[in-house]
């Protein structure tokens, strides 16, 4: 990109506030995985919304493509950019602008970190209950743009459950203003919920007015192992009757990724005997009348009187319950120290959970017997991180030859029982050719005319998502 160009944005945004690709800013460049990296033209990161939507209008007038960027955490390609792109990074939009307590709502800056806004709703004894690996590098424009689920969307739904109102920035630079805090608006279509999930694709959230939940005043998680895939759902029916509404995540882990974690993770040690599958269950209250840890005691009461469970273990303080969660947090970590992996974000109805698992086992082991299924994931939503580690015999440029044919398996399975091939990752540059495989092509021509509606000169994220 030549010099006046880069005057040009300097003068709109402030020279302070672009940045020259180099390796010194690799954070901006390289993805989340290491693996890929992007060759922008340059990184403008504006600190306020006028300024970003001056900049997107300099950039529609000039025919300029565009990458929006918040945390660069993302996994499927969605955050690359390439020599004739510019990318907008969102972290300098990262004021909290107001809390609005008896509204049960906060009002924060896209480029805000996701952990950041979790303690101060805290510090409000409020909850933001969007919780994930990345939240402490993650931004609430990055969870809005691809709706990122997480560990609680058993209890409080995905982000888009948890939004009242956006405020974004068009590619020509019109500012859609609604960042209402209302639970309830009935003025026609709830624009907001097309920007939720879009990647970017639409336009730039530049701030949002966030949906808080009580406070929880106590929670008790517990780990508890069993034999058969299949008394998942026993276990999470039952304890879904027993918590009075207080079960607040439910995640399945497998016996080779529970084995691997504590292989790799010496601060973690075993508190139940090796088994063929684990749950790893939270209870929550926010009621001061209210007994979790009473209601997780008669849930694995009755677990083991159904003879569901081989053995449990139930937290009995803040530190063991940290101790627990550590476990599921270093699941992803331990994959990685084995070698090279493939990797679904896949979901399904939770009763075919099991279906899943056993299908989609036996099938891909026919193309290579030797590979080391890795499930594990969100069982109380059906979102199942189904990965797969590289055999121990086998290098891995012969591993990453099957990658294709492996997805081919997986991905046709989870469309047989009538699942998505992203639960909660999105679609970005790697599931673009997979999306118009198995989406319809009503939904997909639908999908094309909203985004020609917003994008009409496509410069926005082009080549991302549809």
């Amino acid at each position: 990109m030549n010099s006046r160009i880069a005057t040009d944005i300097g003068n709109i945004i402030g020279d302070k506030n672009i940045i020259v690709p180099n390796t010194d800013n690799n954070d901006f460049t390289i993805d989340r995985r290491q693996k890929r990296q992007s060759f922008p033209a340059l990184i403008a990161s504006p600190d306020n919304t006028a300024d970003l939507s001056k900049l997107l209008t300099y950039c529609y007038k000039n025919k300029f493509r565009v990458v929006p960027q918040g945390g660069n955490t993302g996994l499927v390609g969605g955050t690359l950019a390439a020599s004739n792109e510019i990318i907008i990074s969102t972290r300098r939009l990262n004021k909290i602008r107001a809390i609005h307590k008896l509204d049960y709502s906060m009002i924060v800056e896209s480029g805000c970190i996701l952990a950041d806004v979790q303690a101060q709703a805290n510090r409000n004894d409020r909850f933001f209950p969007v919780s994930l690996g990345a939240e402490g590098s993650c931004t609430i424009g990055g969870i809005i743009s691809t709706n990122a689920g997480g560990i609680n969307v058993l209890r409080y739904g995905n982000t888009r459950q948890n939004i009242h109102g956006i405020e974004v920035v068009l590619a020509d630079g019109t500012i859609i203003h609604s960042l209402n805090r209302l639970g309830k608006d009935n003025t026609g279509y709830d624009l907001k919920q097309l920007f939720i999930g879009a990647e970017g694709t639409l336009g730039i959230v530049s701030a949002a007015a966030l949906k808080l939940s009580p406070a929880p005043l106590s929670t008790v998680s517990v780990l508890c192992g069993f034999s058969r895939i299949e008394q998942s759902l026993e276990l999470l029916e039952l304890a879904q009757l027993y918590s009075s509404n207080q079960l607040t995540s439910f995640e399945l882990i497998s016996s080779v990724a529970m084995d691997n974690t504590l292989k790799h993770t010496p601060s973690i040690s075993r508190v139940i005997p090796a088994c063929s599958w684990y749950a790893l269950c939270q209870f929550s209250t926010s009621s001061p009348v209210i007994d979790v840890s009473s209601l997780a005691e008669n849930f694995l009461e009755t677990a083991a009187d159904k003879q569901l469970i081989k053995d449990a273990v139930l937290s009995r303080s803040i530190s063991q319950e940290n101790g627990l969660w550590k476990i599921r947090e270093a699941l992803v970590t331990a994959q990685r120290l084995e070698g090279e992996s493939i990797k679904h974000d896949i979901a399904v109805p939770i009763s075919k959970v099991p279906e899943l698992v056993r299908t989609v086992d036996r099938e891909v082991k026919k193309i290579m017997p030797s590979i080391r299924p890795y499930p594990f994931g969100h069982l109380g939503d059906g979102n199942i991180h189904y990965n797969f580690s590289q055999p121990t015999d086998m290098d891995a440029i012969t591993f990453r030859a099957k990658e294709s044919a492996i997805h081919n398996v997986v991905y046709n399975i989870v469309d047989k029982l009538d699942g998505t091939i992203s639960a909660e990752h999105g679609i970005g540059t790697d599931k673009k050719a997979l999306l118009a495989q198995y989406k319809s092509t009503a939904d997909l021509d639908l999908m094309r005319a909203i985004r020609r509606v917003f994008d009409p000169h496509s410069q926005l994220q082009v080549g991302k998502l549809v």
